[in-house]
């Protein structure tokens, strides 16, 4: 038995699925012609300075909220400012590893496969 739209396209009462005017294309990927496609300036188009800097400054004004006065005092859990760049690294090893599985991340380290010295994703940096 063929499918119709309304097999397709099935949702609450009165529901009428969008007709389109145009008709359907092959999906394109529209990019710069003139730039050289490597990975970090694919990253880069993607997760750009204006995306990066507020997740930078709320990280910060999070962290720093959440370390009472006293541990600031006694210098516990300080805190070292996150960067731009130390987030643009921590997102692409997230991606890297997404794609890439290793056992654990210790096993980074171990094959010579991440690009950040040991103990900087962590509370030491």
């Amino acid at each position: 038995m063929a499918s119709t739209d309304s097999d397709i396209c099935v949702g609450p009462e009165g529901y009428e699925p969008l007709e389109h005017a145009a008709s359907e294309h092959a999906a394109q990927a529209v990019l710069p012609p003139d730039i050289e496609l490597t990975p970090i300036v694919f990253f880069s188009l993607f997760w750009t300075p204006a995306i990066l800097e507020p997740i930078v400054k709320a990280t910060n004004i999070y962290a720093e909220q959440k370390r009472s006065a006293s541990d600031r005092q006694k210098g516990i859990w300080s805190w070292k400012p996150l960067t731009v760049s130390e987030l643009q690294k921590f997102l692409s090893i997230s991606i890297f590893r997404g794609i890439n599985r290793l056992p654990s991340l210790s096993s980074e380290w171990k094959y010579g496969r991440c690009m950040l010295p040991k103990g900087t994703i962590g509370l030491v940096r």
